[in-house]
């Protein structure tokens, strides 16, 4: 699967990118919303978006919003990770569409079975 992290934590990021490389998917890397955003404009062919939540630049949220008009006939799987402690319920409040959420730190073996249910359900 091709998947995409966006992460502000660069230690995590490439924490994230090891794992799934490590397990055969193909992972592109953004630091905030604006480098996802552009990374999406010169490729949309994306399986999976893996989104922090608060990021400088351009928050999750505000990049989520925008995706919708990449992909204006259905959004690609998307997992929010945070360590907000009440991020779920914020997401859900300001109606912000998802598919996956895992809080922070990060529990890899947890990740690895969501990447797992998404690119199941993607054969």
């Amino acid at each position: 699967m091709n998947i995409l992290i966006i992460e502000d934590d660069q230690m995590l990021r490439r924490a994230i990118g090891h794992t799934l490389t490590e397990t055969g998917h193909s992972v592109s890397n953004a630091a905030n919303g604006q480098e996802a955003i552009e990374n999406i404009e010169k490729n949309k062919d994306v399986d999976l978006i893996i989104c922090d939540v608060l990021m400088p630049v351009l928050t999750g949220p505000t990049f989520l919003l925008m995706l919708k008009r990449y992909y204006p006939h259905g959004l690609p799987p998307i997992l929010i990770i945070s360590g907000v402690k009440e991020g779920e319920e914020f997401l859900k409040k300001i109606e912000i569409k998802y598919d996956h959420f895992l809080p922070k730190p990060l529990n890899f073996d947890r990740l690895a079975q969501v990447v797992n249910d998404v690119a199941t359900v993607k054969k």
